[in-house]
């Protein structure tokens, strides 16, 4: 539940009067809802409904994404499903952040693993560092805190554990290619592969869930 106070913190970041009061906005009203909303449903700390696992750890319970984003789209590549994705840039998305398209490519590839098998473990590759690091603080600004938030909502629906690992450019090439509407050659590295597209959760981009 960390992302709720991040516009909290945003706002009383640079005051130093103690007890000072502050006026709350409408960001900060919906993060303290969106807390308010998954504890009133919480069902407790499960300690021993997951073993301890990692990245090498791909049995038929666990699906692992690459994913990826270029000045073209974002691209998201599910090895063992032989399946890729790809879309244009959302407009409705901030100018010239690519780090907020790496981060969106992240909570898409959660929202497209939907389509396949049940899984309870999933892993995410990126090559953007700051990507992996929000996605393993849970801490991010205002900006890319609902991109957090409509991760989590999918996590919690659906019970899934999300690891988040860094990996250079060079071992991403399909996410990659995907991203840049490169099919032909993603299909050359990949012969196997069946390219769809898709439209990221819009509740990422700020639209209100229905």
């Amino acid at each position: 539940m960390c992302p709720a106070l991040s516009a909290l913190y945003a706002k009383i970041t640079g005051k130093s009067r103690t007890f000072a009061s502050i006026r709350i906005n409408n960001d900060i009203r919906c993060e303290l809802a969106w807390f308010t909303a998954h504890v009133k449903n919480f069902s407790g700390f499960h300690f021993f409904k997951s073993v301890v696992w990692s990245q090498h750890d791909t049995g038929h319970t666990t699906m692992v994404a690459y994913t990826d984003a270029s000045s073209k789209g974002l691209g998201v590549w599910f090895p063992g499903e032989h399946v890729g994705y790809q879309c244009p840039l959302p407009l409705n998305a901030p100018k010239d952040a690519i780090f907020f398209f790496e981060a969106l490519a992240i909570c898409s590839a959660i929202l497209l693993a939907r389509s396949f098998r049940k899984t309870t473990c999933m892993i995410v590759y990126t090559d953007n560092t700051n990507t992996f690091d929000i996605f393993n603080s849970l801490a991010a600004k205002p900006v890319y805190n609902r991109i957090l938030m409509s991760l989590i909502d999918m996590l919690i629906e659906d019970g899934i554990d999300l690891w988040v690992y860094h990996i250079l450019g060079k071992d991403n090439l399909i996410a990659d290619l995907l991203s840049q509407y490169k099919n032909r050659l993603a299909t050359l590295l990949s012969p196997s592969l069946i390219i769809g597209t898709f439209i990221p959760p819009q509740d990422a981009l700020g639209a209100p869930k229905k």
